[in-house]
């Protein structure tokens, strides 16, 4: 992802209403690594990530293929809606959701009636229901 793209975003955006981002982590907001420890957040990109994250009405959140407790150590952000094992695991407003039908760690994900929907920073807060 480019700095200067989320710059001038951040510029122009002031405080006009409610928004949501939501950003890959491996291959977007850090560079694919040859071992996945490797791919950390560059300085420029933490600091523009909590920058967004100040706004007051804008919803920061990071998914990604990693368990939710790596991408956590990864990422080091506060004010930040983490989505683990490609949404399986959840942490919005400091609460921790894994769904039930979650595989186990190096499992294949299929997808199955009653997934998740996740809402991040609403006007009631962050939410969690099941699809129906």
């Amino acid at each position: 992802m480019s700095k200067r793209i989320l710059d001038e975003f951040v510029a122009g955006y002031g405080n006009r209403g409610a928004l949501a981002l939501l950003f890959d982590y491996d291959g977007t907001l850090v560079p694919i690594a040859p071992l996945p420890r490797l791919a950390r957040l560059s300085r420029s990109m933490r600091l523009l990530l909590q920058r967004l994250a100040r706004f007051p009405s804008v919803a920061l959140g990071i998914i990604s293929g990693r368990a939710l407790d790596e991408l956590k150590d990864m990422v080091c952000l506060e004010h930040v809606c983490l989505a683990g094992v490609n949404g399986l695991e959840l942490e919005l407003g400091g609460r921790r959701f894994v769904h039930p039908r979650r595989p186990r760690q190096g499992a294949r994900l299929r997808p199955w009636p009653g997934a998740w929907d996740v809402s991040c920073g609403t006007s009631t807060g962050p939410g969690l229901r099941t699809r129906g």
